[in-house]
């Protein structure tokens, strides 16, 4: 594949990658024993909580414009108010009717005006275009612009300089920007890698569009993948797709929610539109494959870009640590297990001491108006109590706003009680007041 047959050069790929290299984190491939034969990319370890910033970063800075506007279903509409909180630029993001309440309120805790309109991602995306040209905002789509595709190509280029005897990659097809980057990043590197679009199975439009050999739109569907539910292809996208993607593979909600529960048992706490590579690898039987996959997993807050504090992420590191789900904390413990969760880039700064009594009260708290459930105390399991990705980002949301302190959402899938959550907490951030 070269720029001549695709409207970006595979170069443009790399490009990307030295601009946004100052604000966006090289996340790792995680190996888990729960998923033999596998890599996950971890982008729920990005800032904002998804690989979503890597395209946003690369089409603001290149624009730089004062103003931006999106459309988007949330992971997208957080990036991009991430990324312009921190630059100054004002941000205004257009969503559906159907987006995630939880996604909203944190587009608008990071600064960012939302504009709710009805109809699908084609209503969305049509009113956003309108906006940019009524207020002169640059437009910052969540994938159908060749910036954009540019950055989210990075997530291939560390997935295969990381891996580089990859057979396969499976990523999930939302707007179709991942899988376009993906692509040129393969074509730029020169690798024979192949790769597998997902998208749900009742909102493929990139596999009608490439067998009909011409742009397929479908109708608005529900699915529990709601990232995924793009209903045009893309026009900078589909002629990258039609010339190097391998495969285009539909999935249904139910395989997606045990993909899903697999991934968390796994210590990682996928969102349903992450899960979905996981999904159709597991009805492919691909061997030695790598699953682009960007669960929520990082509430979003504000972060110094270039903030020569903010350390290289680690390695990835095996952890022989049992599972905590809905065990009880043993009385008397003196030492909390090693957690597998590392909170990247923390900003020291001052802040008021508390012990974990005290966290543990308020953390409860937050689990009786998350969860819309009065009984619950501090011993009460967030699954058992009903508890999704979307209640545990609003949980830890607050407690990051209370705290000043980066903390990652997967900590509640792994610690689910408020006690257990705020041991670790307090462990791991030192918040415990200094013994005299």
């Amino acid at each position: 594949m070269t720029a001549a047959d695709t409207r970006i050069a595979p170069a443009a790929v790399q490009a990307a990658a030295d601009r946004i290299a100052p604000h966006v984190r090289h996340t790792p491939l995680l190996r888990r024993d729960a998923l033999p034969g596998l890599l996950v990319k971890a982008e729920h370890l990005q800032h904002s909580g998804s690989f979503k910033l890597r395209g946003a970063a690369n089409a603001m800075l290149a624009l730089g414009a004062d103003e931006v506007v999106a459309g988007s279903s949330g992971n997208h509409g957080i990036a991009v108010a991430t990324l312009g909180r921190a630059l100054g630029v004002g941000v205004t993001v257009v969503m559906a009717a159907g987006a995630a309440e939880a996604k909203e309120a944190a587009i608008r805790a990071l600064g960012g005006r939302v504009v709710r309109v009805p109809g699908g991602v084609t209503d969305r995306d049509r009113y956003a275009r309108d906006l940019a040209a009524r207020t002169g905002a640059a437009l910052v789509p969540s994938s159908d612009h060749e910036l954009v595709v540019a950055g989210q190509g990075t997530v291939g280029l560390e997935v295969l300089r990381d891996a580089p005897g990859l057979d396969t990659i499976f990523v999930p097809v939302g707007g179709g920007g991942l899988l376009a980057g993906v692509c040129l990043a393969a074509a730029h590197l020169r690798s024979a890698v192949r790769i597998i679009g997902v998208e749900p199975d009742r909102a493929r439009r990139y596999a009608r569009s490439v067998a009909a050999g011409r742009p397929v739109e479908v109708p608005p569907v529900d699915s529990v993948a709601d990232g995924l539910r793009g209903q045009r292809p893309g026009e900078v996208i589909l002629p990258v797709v039609r010339h190097r993607v391998d495969e285009l593979i539909g999935v249904d909600d139910r395989a997606v929610l045990r993909a899903m529960a697999l991934l968390h048992r796994a210590g990682i706490p996928a969102e349903p539109s992450g899960a979905a590579a996981l999904a159709a690898h597991s009805g492919s039987g691909s061997p030695d494959a790598a699953l682009s996959s960007s669960p929520a997993a990082t509430a979003p807050r504000p972060w110094a870009p270039s903030d020569p504090r903010t350390p290289t992420p680690a390695a990835d590191r095996p952890s022989d640590r049992p599972p905590t789900r809905g065990r009880p904390i043993p009385a008397g413990r003196a030492a909390r297990l090693p957690c597998p969760h590392p909170h990247h880039f923390r900003r020291r700064t001052a802040m008021n001491r508390i012990d974990t009594a005290e966290l543990t009260e308020l953390i409860t708290g937050y689990y009786r108006e998350t969860l819309g459930d009065d009984t619950l105390d501090a011993t009460s399991d967030f699954f058992e109590a009903g508890g999704d990705s979307l209640a545990a980002f609003q949980i830890v949301h607050r407690l990051q706003e209370l705290l000043d302190e980066e903390i990652a959402v997967a900590l509640v899938f792994t610690y689910p009680s408020p006690a257990e959550l705020a041991e670790v907490v307090v462990d791991d951030l030192s918040l415990a007041p200094a013994s005299a």
